[in-house]
């Protein structure tokens, strides 16, 4: 639990692009992590402090972290997980104007997220390849994709509204509401600080 409560800080650290404390909190609750031997939980905060370095532009640094957390994901099972770190991989790739291996993280990450059903990531897929394919001169393939991408866009758009499920500001902001109406202990005044 404590580990989980570091690494959400570091996540709304990150959210208010303070990325060097973000990455305090992401490698405290990592060392928690490795300490109880809580794979799902090391990849995850690998996963974190790679978007870090990718943000910083340390493209090194996060195609090891990156590549740390998917061979974790992957001994664990952890599809979902793999969907999302393949998709940052081919980023990493496409920043890198390595069109090739590129397209084949964006390739496995959609052929994973169509796997397990996740909307989200399909969606993150053809928008990934989308930009690939304007990167590299296939204009019918990138609209195709752009395209699903936005239809799957509107569908979750209108599932939510019907749902009225709520999002991650929202969930923000009752964290924030929920901090105002009880005592904090002491490891959490300086993450209310932080809010105000």
């Amino acid at each position: 639990l404590q580990s989980s409560n570091l690494g959400n800080i570091g996540i709304i650290y990150e959210d208010e692009r303070n990325y060097e404390k973000a990455l305090e909190y992401y490698f405290h609750s990592q060392k928690i992590e490795e300490e109880t031997g809580n794979q799902n939980g090391i990849s995850r905060n690998l996963h974190r402090i790679g978007n870090i370095y990718k943000v910083q532009k340390d493209l090194v640094k996060a195609e090891e972290s990156y590549f740390k957390a998917l061979k974790i994901a992957e001994e664990i099972g952890d599809k979902d997980h793999i969907t999302m770190l393949t998709a940052n991989i081919g980023s990493l790739f496409l920043l890198r104007k390595d069109h090739k291996t590129a397209e084949t993280y964006f390739t496995r990450s959609m052929k994973i997220a169509e796997e397990i059903g996740s909307l989200d990531d399909i969606k993150v897929a053809n928008l990934n390849l989308s930009e690939l394919y304007q990167n590299t001169n296939r204009p019918v393939e990138a609209l195709k994709c752009y395209k699903a991408a936005m239809a799957i866009k509107d569908s979750m758009f209108n599932k939510e509204k019907n749902n009225e499920r709520p999002t991650t500001p929202k969930i923000r902001n009752f964290i924030r509401y929920s901090l105002t109406k009880r005592p904090l202990l002491p490891e959490y005044r300086m993450f209310w600080m932080f809010m105000n």
